[in-house]
C-alpha cells in the first residue's frame, strides 16, 4: 500500500509539473511566439526525473510533447508536423528529455540507496546501542592527538558519575579512577603503543554516592602511516557483579581448602594415633610371643623332661609288665617324646631363641630348614655370609615376614620351590620372596597391592615395615608372585660368618 501511494504521488508530480509547464509556456508565448516552442517543458521533465525517475519523466515528456504540439506549434488544434524543422525540434526535445530521465532515473536510485544505507545504518546504530544498553557496555574513543576523548551516552551511567560531569578529556577519566589504579592505566596504554597495539585493563571507578564499581576496558591503538599512534576505540563494561562473585567464589574456595587442611591433619593425626597404636600392638603381640615361647620352654618343656624321666625309671622294668600294659608304655614314650617336639616347634615358631642369641641367618636357616620338612617345599636361601647384625626391630620385621610369606606359599601357591634373598646395599636391605605358583587372582592382586590392603598378614606385614620405614610390594602373575620388602638400616657393625 505505501508503494502505490509513493508511485501515485510520483506521477502525479510529473503531470503536475508538465502543466506547470504549459501554463507558464502560455505566459511566455507572447513574449517568444512559436519559436523555441519546448523551452519550459525541459524544467518538467526535470523535476519529475529528479522526484519521480524515468517513468514519471517519460510520462511529462509525453503530456508536453503533445500539449506543444497542440497549442503552440501552427498549425494550432492539430498535432500534424508539417516541416523538418518542426520533426527535428520534437526529435531534439524527445531525445533531451530521455537523457534527462535517464540521468534522473540514476541519481534517484542513487538517493535510495543512500537513504536506504542510512537507514539501514541507523538501524544497526539502534540495535548495536540497545545491545550495548542491554550488556551493559558503553564504547568510547580517545584522540592521542588532541587528548579528546569521546564517550558512548551511556558511558557516564555505566560509570556512576551525574550526566555530564565527564569532562571529555583523558585527564577528566583518570580523576575518576580509584586512586591506587591511576598509574596501572597510563602505563598498560604505554604497553599497547609499544607492543601489538591491544590494551586491556580491570580498574576501579569511584562513583558518585561514595562507593566504587569494577570496570573491564579493552581497546585497540590506531597508528598513521609513519607508525605514529593517533587515537584509540574501545568498549568499557561494568564487571563490578562478576568481581564480587569471583570475590565470594575465591573465599568460600580458601574456607574450603582451609577447611580440608584441617579435616587432613585431623586423619593424618588419628592415622599416627592408630599407626602409634598398631606399633604398640605388634611390640605387645611380640612380647607376649617371646613370653609364652619361655613358658613353653621353662614349664611345659620341663615337666615333660621330668615325665620322659619317670619313664624311663619305668622302662627298666618294662619287662614286669604284661604285654598289654607294656605296650601302652612305650606308646605313653613316643606321644611324650612327639609332644615334646611339638612344644620346642611352637616355641621356636613363637619367638626363635636363635634370633636374640645369633641373629637373622642363623634363625632364617633354621626356620626355612624346619619349614621345607614341614611343608615339603623346596626353599633356597640366598645370603650374603658376611651379613651383620641388624637392629632388633629390623631382624623380627624381616624373620616375621619371611614366615607370612612362606605360609602363604604353602596355604594358596601350590608352589613345589620358593626362593627368599636378603641383600643389602649401603643403608638399604632388600627382602625378595619367590615362588613359582599360580600366583594371586586379579580381583585380590588390587586389594592386596593397594596402601589399605585388606588381610590381617599383609596389612601385618606392610605395617611392620612402614613403622620402621620401610615399604613392601607385590608382583603377581600366572607364573608365580614376588614379595619385596625394602628397609633403611644402619651401615653394618659386626659381621657374621655364618653361612646360607
Amino acid at each position: 500500500m505505501i508503494n502505490v501511494r509513493r508511485d501515485t504521488a510520483r506521477y502525479a508530480v510529473a503531470i503536475l509539473a508538465a502543466v506547470i509547464a504549459i501554463l507558464l509556456r502560455k505566459l511566455l508565448d507572447p513574449l517568444i511566439g512559436p519559436q523555441y516552442p519546448y523551452n519550459t517543458m525541459f524544467l518538467a521533465v526535470v523535476v519529475s526525473a529528479w522526484y519521480g525517475g524515468i517513468g514519471p519523466a517519460l510520462v511529462s515528456m509525453v503530456v508536453g510533447a503533445g500539449a506543444i504540439l497542440y497549442w503552440f506549434v501552427p498549425p494550432y488544434h492539430s498535432f500534424a508536423v508539417r516541416s523538418s524543422a518542426e520533426a527535428f525540434g520534437l526529435l531534439v526535445f524527445l531525445l533531451m528529455s530521455a537523457v534527462i530521465a535517464a540521468l534522473g532515473e540514476s541519481t534517484r536510485r542513487q538517493a535510495d540507496k543512500r537513504e536506504s544505507a542510512e537507514v539501514a545504518l541507523r538501524e544497526s546504530e539502534g540495535r548495536t546501542r540497545f545491545s550495548l544498553e542491554a550488556a551493559n557496555v558503553g564504547t568510547w574513543e580517545w584522540d592521542m592527538t588532541t587528548g579528546n576523548v569521546r564517550w558512548s551516552d551511556n558511558m557516564e551511567r555505566i560509570h556512576g558519575q551525574a550526566p555530564g560531569s565527564f569532562g571529555g578529556n583523558f585527564e577528566s577519566f583518570l580523576q575518576g579512577v580509584h586512586p591506587e589504579d591511576r598509574e596501572t592505566i597510563p602505563r598498560l596504554i604505554q604497553q599497547a603503543v609499544a607492543g601489538d597495539g591491544k590494551y586491556s585493563v580491570f580498574y576501579r571507578q569511584c562513583r558518585t554516592d561514595g562507593s566504587f564499581g569494577w570496570m573491564e576496558g579493552k581497546g585497540q591503538v590506531f597508528y598513521d602511516r609513519a607508525g605514529k599512534p593517533t587515537h584509540m576505540r574501545g568498549v568499557c563494561t561494568d564487571v563490578t557483579e562478576r568481581k564480587q562473585a569471583e570475590d565470594e567464589l575465591r573465599k568460600e574456595r580458601e574456607n574450603l581448602e582451609a577447611r580440608i587442611i584441617e579435616r587432613t591433619s585431623k586423619l593424618n593425626a588419628a592415622n599416627g594415633s592408630l599407626r602409634e597404636l598398631s606399633g604398640r600392638l605388634m611390640q605387645i603381640r611380640d612380647d607376649e610371643s617371646r613370653r609364652l615361647a619361655r613358658e613353653l620352654h621353662d614349664s611345659i618343656g620341663q615337666l615333660l623332661a621330668a615325665l620322659s624321666m619317670n619313664n624311663s625309671v619305668v622302662g627298666a622294668e618294662v619287662n614286669k609288665l604284661s604285654p598289654a600294659a607294656a605296650r601302652a608304655f612305650s606308646e605313653n614314650v613316643s606321644l611324650v617324646n612327639q609332644i615334646s617336639a611339638e612344644i620346642r616347634t611352637i616355641s621356636h615358631l613363637l619367638h626363635p631363641p636363635l634370633l636374640d642369641e645369633a641373629g637373622l641367618p642363623s634363625a632364617l636357616r633354621w626356620y626355612v630348614e624346619g619349614f621345607s620338612e614341614r611343608s615339603r617345599i623346596k626353599v633356597d636361601l640366598e645370603m650374603r655370609p658376611e651379613l651383620a647384625r641388624l637392629p632388633k626391630e629390623v631382624e623380627i620385621s624381616i624373620f616375621r615376614t619371611v614366615q607370612e610369606c612362606l605360609t602363604n606359599i604353602h596355604k594358596h601357591s601350590d608352589s613345589p620351590t620358593a626362593t627368599i634373598r636378603v641383600i643389602q646395599e649401603g643403608e638399604s636391605l632388600r627382602l625378595e620372596i619367590e615362588d613359582a605358583g599360580k600366583g594371586i587372582p586379579p580381583e585380590k592382586q588390587s586389594l592386596l597391592t593397594s596402601p589399605g590392603a585388606s588381610g590381617v598378614g599383609v596389612s601385618g606385614m606392610r605395617e611392620r615395615l612402614r613403622q620402621l620405614g620401610g615399604s613392601l610390594e607385590i608382583q603377581s602373575d600366572a607364573n608365580g608372585t614376588r614379595v619385596t620388602a625394602t628397609l633403611p638400616v644402619e651401615s653394618p657393625a659386626v659381621p657374621l660368618r655364618e653361612t646360607a
